[in-house]
């Protein structure tokens, strides 16, 4: 059932010794990965207000300033004025773009009810007592049926344009108000665009397209956001390689969709059940997992879950693509390397490689934005059908000789697969390179295919 023989350790190498208390004293409070899905608009509001916490790095609003003018130049637009507004102290102040773009700006004001309203940026100016600054009620107004583009902000974005508000509904009564073909774009970091965000009947979403890999040539994508430009919401908390171990197992045991057993777990890890039990008391203890029908991580123990297997598959992207590791190699290697990379570290790395968000088994990066197209296991495909290989499971790469098979037969992602043929008992005959290659069952379920 598993790919790892009972008994077989996970760590390579070396583990660090536990520090006494679980983890290391961190003079930063590290920022949670979001709820799971399913959550209330509250609890996804609750962590952004986390996430946001820290303000915006100048490099990073100084980056989204920059690919926003870059939208501009590369998209087909409608004519008409664009809409900005005077941002929170959390917020990325797009206030710069008027500098730089050939438009009529309009900024909002955000009155004691209804609305928001539009009035000219040179129009006087008081502060709201949120603290950002906002025309006067008096200044003159300008028609939203003029307005061709607006730029809102939110505390969070979901991966089809789901914005999440703070709770005033004042966007989702005005966007409503301008016009149908104006382009309604939120502005944010890839941390803060996430599955699972609750929505209402009333809620306005940005407007449908695909902003995945940034602006530049995308008419009317839904958000734009910086790249090449380290995500900072994403901070080590510093726990023991073993809380790191187990939470990365119980993370990739979800992704793969087997219920986090405890079971499971020794049979992910090649553990006794003994040490899983002991291990999962303890977690419970620091408070990274709860325990019921199954092991769930928590809000910390998700965040870190995500920093363990970000690092893992941003090492997996390095050695790969930068040191030429052969690539059926790089799993091993990268679960020795995600022990060993600092904050710092992972920040140039992530510059290096020009702003990747999968592996090279293609997996996502967490916190990197990558919004996968649909996709279905390579079992599902239909005799003749001829599609492109988008990711193989965290489950194959667990196995070295499943790695060097699928190397060997260049079953690689971007590769194109056809089906040839079915054999009675669920094993699969596919083409790849124009060779015929055979796949068992339990890999067919696991190698996945892009939807075209």
């Amino acid at each position: 059932m598993f790919p790892r023989a009972a008994g077989r350790p996970r760590r390579t190498a070396f583990e660090l010794p536990d520090h006494p208390a679980g983890k290391t004293t961190m003079n930063r409070e590290p920022h949670p990965a979001p709820p799971p899905s399913g959550a209330g608009k509250e609890e996804f509001r609750r962590w952004a207000r986390r996430m946001h916490r820290p303000g915006i790095p100048d490099e990073l609003a100084g980056a989204t300033v920059d690919g926003i003018v870059e939208w501009f130049a590369g998209a087909e637009l409608p004519a008409g004025g664009v809409v900005i507004y005077l941002p929170l102290p959390d917020e990325i102040d797009v206030t710069p773009v008027m500098d730089r773009v050939s438009r009529t700006f309009a900024v909002t004001r955000t009155p004691p009810s209804g609305p928001l309203t539009l009035h000219p940026v040179d129009a006087p100016r008081e502060r709201h007592r949120f603290g950002f600054e906002q025309p006067v009620a008096t200044a003159p107004a300008v028609d939203p049926s003029t307005v061709a583009v607006v730029l809102a902000p939110g505390l969070a974005f979901g991966p089809v344009g789901e914005r999440l508000g703070r709770g005033g509904g004042y966007y989702d009564r005005f966007l409503p108000t301008v016009p149908d073909g104006a382009a309604r774009v939120g502005v944010t970091v890839s941390a803060l665009v996430v599955d699972g965000l609750p929505t209402d009947a009333h809620d306005v979403p940005m407007t449908p397209g695909d902003g995945n890999r940034g602006p530049a040539g995308r008419s009317f994508p839904w958000a734009i956001r910086p790249r090449r430009v380290y995500d900072y919401l994403m901070t080590d908390p510093g726990y023991s390689v073993r809380c790191r171990e187990y939470a990365e197992a119980i993370w990739e045991l979800e992704e793969a969709g087997i219920p986090v057993l405890q079971v499971r777990i020794a049979g992910w890890l090649g553990v006794s059940p003994a040490s899983v039990s002991e291990m999962v008391r303890r977690m419970t203890a620091e408070g990274l997992v709860s325990v019921s029908d199954e092991v769930r991580l928590t809000e910390e123990g998700r965040h870190l879950a995500a920093v363990v297997v970000r690092r893992h598959r941003l090492a997996e992207r390095f050695l790969s693509e930068v040191l030429k590791l052969p690539w059926a190699k790089v799993h091993e290697e990268a679960e020795v390397w995600e022990t060993m990379i600092s904050d710092d570290v992972e920040k140039a790395m992530w510059q290096v490689m020009d702003d990747p968000m999968t592996c090279p088994h293609g997996n996502p990066i967490p916190g990197a934005g990558y919004q996968p197209p649909r996709m279905k296991p390579i079992a599902h495909m239909e005799r003749g059908e001829t599609l492109s290989l988008e990711r193989i499971s965290e489950e194959l790469e667990l196995d070295a000789e499943m790695m060097r098979f699928l190397d060997e037969n260049d079953i690689r992602p971007a590769a194109r697969v056809s089906l040839v043929q079915k054999d009675p008992y669920g094993g699969m005959t596919v083409e790849v390179e124009n060779r015929q290659v055979g796949i068992s069952v339990f890999a067919s379920e696991r190698l996945f295919v892009a939807i075209d």
